[in-house]
């Protein structure tokens, strides 16, 4: 420490203190809980310290500056605050706590929540207050030489250590979180007498586990002995197919959860889980392990829909939607591979791969030349299963155009009606439908689809059905076009023809 601070903390010590005598208690004498504690003043909370590993130290060289890298609060002192230091404070019997002479440990307050401190400590300044100390702060043995000590005993050669906080504009709280320490002014040590030292913990009971896809949940109940001070958190590690233990997460060595979700394990493998419980004093024993499990990867459910039947050159919609099969959770994101078999191919093909929207769904519309068999296809994934839907067939029917070249004719006259059909079926035959005592009835009237020139002068590829009407009546016709193997029957409009 510079000599110009060291002579201002002593003035300003001795000033207060002004005809007291310096009393020390005996080097090594043992000092049980202080007779102040738990403080009632300003006290909210207790303190644990630790080195610059991260590890809990309870005892060290008053002489070191710091004598501790981190002081952590178990719980929040003032809520809103992010910043915080150690005061020492001299205890005084005479007065209470809240009256005791102290002085700032520290240069400055420190931020928390830190990043740049071991990795339990930066996940405990989450939550709890963490102050950071350095070195030229001021050691315990420079307070300890320019205060008076008391000579009560229990109150002889013990510092009470005091971590404030403060807001962003350093106004600073009022209470505190404390914790004792007995310095020993011969050998120059300290030894914390308060909050007692805790010892680790016992193990945990109960351990089970429940396998998920590539993980596991875990679960298990609190030790019965908490070694004297609060768990702060649990290890967690795990053995895969009967090899070595490997721990699981750091992150859960600042949880008092009794559930942990376990990542990035392997399908197909057997995993069996210990845990241990960890407070200031360490790390406890680990527990039995747990009965073994084995991830598997999450099971889906695909849906397809289309309509039954369209018309021929029409457009038949293909939808589906991808879901968890135990949840029933959208799987968005994923790829869907549409397949679909033309009658009469017998295999299967490909037609487009799709990626499942937001809601899980898929939708595709497909140009239809006939009979048409559709399945969608997951693939599936690392932590998926691939699936397939069922089978959906749509049917195409035929479409049959038709025209007449009168609508009134003299009995006796011809008519011819005359068309083409899609398919266009070169070759194949339409016939002549009439309807009469509320039925459709065939005719024998019928025609070869085939290349030639229509009634209305176009060339196409079509049909050309004559009749000649013999009775003065109003006729109503269709042209009827008989299935294939690939396309279903097709009907023409109502054809009207009255002869008179």
């Amino acid at each position: 420490m510079r000599t110009g601070l060291r002579r201002a903390i002593a003035t300003a010590a001795l000033t207060s203190a002004v005809g007291a005598l310096l009393v020390t208690s005996p080097a090594g004498a043992a000092v049980s809980t202080p007779p102040w504690e738990p403080d009632t003043g300003n006290a909210v909370a207790t303190l644990t310290f630790y080195d610059a590993s991260g590890n809990v130290v309870t005892s060290g060289n008053s002489a070191d500056s710091p004598f501790a890298t981190y002081a952590v609060a178990g719980s929040t002192v003032r809520a809103g605050d992010t910043s915080a230091a150690l005061y020492y404070a001299n205890p005084d019997s005479t007065t209470t706590t809240p009256f005791w002479y102290r002085l700032l440990a520290a240069a400055k307050f420190t931020a928390y929540p830190t990043s740049t401190a071991p990795a339990d400590i930066n996940a405990l300044s989450q939550t709890h207050p963490v102050a950071t100390a350095a070195g030229g702060d001021l050691s315990l043995d420079d307070f300890e030489s320019i205060v008076t000590k008391s000579a009560t005993p229990g109150y002889a050669n013990v510092v009470q250590i005091r971590l404030r906080t403060a807001d962003a504009n350093n106004q600073q709280s009022a209470q505190y979180a404390d914790a004792d320490l007995l310095i020993d002014p011969v050998a120059h040590t300290w030894t914390q007498v308060y909050p007692a030292a805790a010892v680790a913990p016992g193990a945990p009971t109960a351990v089970n586990a429940t396998a998920g896809n590539t993980a596991a949940t875990v679960s298990w109940t609190a030790p019965a002995s908490d070694g004297g001070g609060s768990i702060t958190g649990y290890d967690v590690r795990y053995s895969a197919d009967g090899g070595a233990f490997v721990p699981a997460s750091s992150a859960f060595h600042t949880s008092t959860a009794t559930s942990q979700l376990i990542t990035g394990l392997t399908n197909g493998v057997s995993y069996v889980f210990q845990v241990a419980a960890i407070n200031s004093g360490g790390t406890g024993a680990y527990s039995a392990s747990s009965a073994a499990v084995v991830p598997v990867a999450d099971t889906s459910m695909l849906s397809v829909a289309a309509p039954t039947t369209v018309r021929y050159g029409a457009s038949a919609v293909v939808s589906g939607t991808l879901v968890d099969a135990t949840t029933r959770a959208v799987v968005a994101g994923a790829p869907v591979v549409l397949y679909r078999r033309v009658a009469p191919a017998s295999a299967y093909s490909a037609y487009r791969t799709l990626t499942t929207t937001s809601a899980g769904a898929v939708s595709l519309a497909v140009p239809m030349t006939g009979l048409t068999q559709f399945y969608l296809r997951y693939g599936g994934s690392a932590t998926r299963k691939a699936v397939n839907s069922l089978v959906k067939p749509v049917t195409v029917s035929q479409v049959v155009s038709a025209a007449k070249t009168a609508s009134t004719v003299r009995h006796g006259s011809t008519v011819r009606f005359y068309g083409t059909v899609g398919p266009v079926g070169t070759g194949q035959r339409v016939y002549l439908q009439r309807y009469y005592s509320r039925a459709w009835h065939a005719l024998s009237t019928t025609a070869v689809i085939k290349g030639q020139r229509l009634p209305n002068g176009r060339v196409a590829t079509g049909y050309v059905l004559p009749i000649t009407l013999t009775s003065v009546a109003t006729y109503t016709f269709r042209v009827y076009k008989p299935a294939t193997s690939t396309v279903l029957a097709g009907y023409s409009v109502t054809l009207v023809v009255k002869s008179t």
